[in-house]
């Protein structure tokens, strides 16, 4: 029963993400009409997905832009722990004791 409601949850969610706001609440108007719990976990999906795109629009708008400074320092200690939704690991083309490959 469990994964019926599931698949039924992720049914609706990939039918009504590629739908305008209108056509989302004609489509779960529709189909939950007799379940406010699917309706309510369908559209909790589509606002976080929709929290994800403004996130993605902001990554990385400015240019990354190297200083004097920052080419002298420790090259991992200004790195920052998030960008975005990204998590930062480290840097790529360093080696292990920091240097420039």
């Amino acid at each position: 029963m469990a994964d019926d409601w599931r698949e039924r949850v992720w049914d609706l969610f990939d039918r009504a993400v590629e739908l305008t706001e209108d056509q989302r609440k004609e489509l779960l108007d529709r189909e939950c009409h007799s379940d406010d719990t699917l309706r309510q976990e369908v559209e909790s999906l589509l606002r976080y997905v929709s929290q994800e795109e403004k996130q993605d629009e902001n990554f990385l708008k400015s240019p990354l832009v190297r200083s004097e400074q920052h080419e002298k320092s420790e090259p991992t200690r200004n790195l920052p722990d998030r960008i975005g939704r990204y998590r930062v690991r480290g840097l790529l083309g360093l080696r292990r004791d920091g240097q420039r490959l």
